[in-house]
């Protein structure tokens, strides 16, 4: 059905949107990039939606020796930007992204 073909292709696209930021992500290096997610998170609210989507789906939650490149404070701006936006959709990704990638009593905010 047309509905299916729309589906199957609307994932393609997902798929290779991902791919491409993943390598981004490979070529500037994984903090550099996620330091420019919540840039994002910050500085535009017309993407913020598909940043806090991005950020479910692909950040890895840093152990405790990987966070040390990460500037908790432009991290903490990014999901202060989030929880202060006008889309209950991108208020409920951050407090998602609170939830399951970025716990406030985890070893990046201590």
């Amino acid at each position: 059905s047309t509905r299916h073909v729309q589906r199957r292709s609307h994932h393609r696209a997902d798929h290779q949107v991902l791919s491409l930021l993943s390598r981004v992500a490979d070529a500037v290096g994984p903090i550099y990039f996620l330091q420019n997610v919540f840039l994002v998170l910050i500085s535009s609210p017309a993407s913020r939606l598909s940043a806090i989507n991005y950020l479910s789906r692909k950040m890895v939650i840093p152990s405790d020796d990987d966070h040390q490149g990460i500037d908790v404070g432009l991290v903490i701006r990014g999901v202060a930007a989030v929880l202060e936006d006008e889309n209950s959709l991108v208020r409920r990704g951050g407090l998602d992204l609170l939830l399951r990638k970025l716990p406030l009593d985890g070893k990046l905010f201590m």
